[in-house]
């Protein structure tokens, strides 16, 4: 039999692709940080030429000479606010969009000790529906000593300087919630 538990904490992230002409990342900090009490901390996306390559799949709704920086709530936090965030993520992005063309582009995701997770609004075989049209889309598993990105992860996702990235945020995590 099973017994019915609260998940450990996790931290929060946005990745914000953009165009300074537009937003900065101030003003987008700024915007983020009504999602939760504390501030988010800003981090350049890891740069790799595929990263690079993959802004130009952006560069046709958006423009060029696009940006890209993640967005950390380093604190821990419940897991239950997670389709908020997304539902208020994409309403910020529909403020801002011009003729339909969004200026902004967020990522929302979550990790804790397990696993990665974005949040999506499309539907595909390996996304689970949460609800209000929100769909959790998995992209790491932790098998240690690292996370390991899954078939269907995100190509700029998926390159180990991102990986390492989100290994010393889970490490970060890790040292929180045993201090708890």
């Amino acid at each position: 039999m099973s017994v019915l538990t609260s998940p450990s904490k996790c931290i929060y992230f946005f990745s914000a692709i953009y165009r300074e002409d537009f937003i900065s990342s101030s003003e987008i900090r700024l915007k983020l940080s009504s999602f939760l009490p504390s501030e988010p901390l800003e981090y350049f996306f890891p740069q790799t030429p595929e990263s690079l390559r993959l802004l130009t799949y952006y560069a046709r709704e958006m423009g060029d000479n696009l940006s890209r920086i993640l967005y950390v709530f380093p604190l821990e936090h419940e897991r239950d606010k997670f389709v908020d965030f997304k539902i208020k993520a994409t309403a910020l992005e529909d403020s801002l969009s011009v003729h339909g063309k969004r200026r902004l582009n967020l990522d929302v995701g979550q990790l804790n000790l397990e696993n990665m997770q974005l949040l999506s609004g499309k539907m595909y075989a390996h996304r689970v529906y949460l609800r209000d049209g929100v769909y959790s889309d998995l992209h790491y598993l932790f098998k240690a000593p690292s996370f390991s990105p899954l078939p269907w992860c995100y190509p700029d996702y998926a390159q180990a300087p991102v990986i390492e990235f989100f290994n010393h945020l889970r490490s970060m995590l890790l040292v929180k919630l045993k201090s708890l």
